[in-house]
């Protein structure tokens, strides 16, 4: 057997040589360790802004299917604010108008004032130009033409991820 080896005492050269080792051991070891935290976090951050930019987008869609489900819903309303705004002319011409009467005209003009002016600010161009054919028109909102109101909801489901930018990473 080969023992003779086995019971001799380092030199001192081996001895430092061993301890280099070592310590270079363990600063491989720290290094390693040190870039995994830095690629797991710089991987978080990544993942936390797609989470933001995610859910972000996510809310405009969400307002957008809203505006255009409440846009929907008045002009689905014109007709019975016909009849409402035929009630108001006859009451204004006899001078007593009912406070129901004014309150339906009111609140679906506010509803509609309140459509036309988000629309104008969540959707692109498309809906922005049927806005406007919809304005040129001189008469009030629910007296104008059924074809404008439905370009406008059109226009406005076209446009629903207008500007939403999807993730390809």
């Amino acid at each position: 057997m080969n023992d003779f080896n086995c019971n001799r005492n380092p030199t001192k050269i081996e001895k430092f040589f061993s301890y280099i080792k070592d310590f270079v051991l363990v600063l491989i070891g720290v290094a390693g360790t040190l870039a995994g935290v830095m690629v797991t976090n710089n991987q978080t951050v990544k993942n936390d802004k797609s989470t933001r930019i995610y859910t972000y987008q996510s809310k405009i869609i969400d307002q957008r299917i809203n505006l255009i489900d409440r846009a929907a819903n008045i002009f689905g309303k014109s007709p019975g604010l016909q009849d409402t705004f035929k009630e108001y002319s006859d009451g204004f011409s006899k001078g007593k108008i009912e406070q129901s009467v004014i309150d339906k005209i009111t609140d679906a003009q506010g509803e509609f004032q309140s459509v036309v002016f988000l629309a104008s600010v969540y959707f692109g161009p498309k809906t922005q130009k049927a806005l406007k054919d919809l304005s040129d028109i001189n008469a009030p909102w629910w007296a104008k033409p059924k074809a404008l109101q439905d370009n406008l909801i059109v226009s406005m489901m076209a446009e629903i991820d207008y500007n939403i930018q999807l993730f390809r990473e």
